[in-house]
C-alpha cells in the first residue's frame, strides 16, 4: 500500500491515539492488549499533538479564512 501512496499506519494510528485519550487508560490498555504505561504515553502524545496543532499559525489562518475561528465545525 505504501508503494501506491496509501499510508495505512497513519490511518490506523490516528484513531488509536484518539481512543487512548478519550477512554480510561486501563480499559484502553486491556482493549488493545498493551501495558497501561504505554496507554498513558499514547494519551499524552495525543494531547501534545493537539496542543501543537492549536498553536500552529497555519492552522489558525485556515480556521479564520473558513470562518471557523473557534475550532468547531
Amino acid at each position: 500500500m505504501n508503494q501506491l501512496g496509501i499510508v495505512a499506519r497513519a490511518s490506523r494510528n490516528t484513531p488509536l491515539l484518539h481512543l487512548a485519550s478519550t477512554t480510561p487508560r486501563a480499559a484502553f490498555a486491556s482493549l488493545i492488549g498493551i501495558h497501561i504505561n504505554t496507554a498513558t504515553r499514547w494519551a499524552e502524545l495525543h494531547r501534545l499533538i493537539l496542543e501543537q496543532l492549536r498553536c500552529s499559525p497555519a492552522l489558525t489562518r485556515t480556521a479564520r479564512s473558513s470562518g471557523n475561528v473557534g475550532g468547531h465545525s
